[in-house]
């Protein structure tokens, strides 16, 4: 089995989907509410390279009432982007293995 993300992969990119719904047509939404969606992407992911962009993104919203769409659109982009690249280096160093 790939980690490419853990165990939990395919409910990661689900995850990621559904935000993106929600997103669409807002332009700004709430900071506690996405603190919520981030905690719950946090408690799927596995890898602590992928932890690690959630927690930048929690931290970058810690201290704002809330948050621009665009701005949460780009950063849950870059957690599927990061999953793909941890799917690439594992495709590359299961033969090694």
């Amino acid at each position: 089995m790939a980690r490419n993300g853990g165990r939990r992969t395919g409910e990661i990119f689900a995850q990621i989907d559904e935000l993106h719904q929600v997103l669409d047509g807002q332009v700004v939404v709430s900071q506690s509410r996405w603190v919520d969606h981030l905690l719950d992407l946090l408690n799927l992911v596995e890898l602590p390279s992928l932890r690690r962009v959630v927690e930048g993104s929690l931290s970058s919203i810690r201290n704002l009432g809330s948050v621009e769409s665009r701005w949460m659109s780009n950063e849950l982009k870059m957690l599927a982007s990061a999953i793909e690249i941890e799917a690439a280096f594992d495709a590359v160093a299961a033969p090694l293995g």
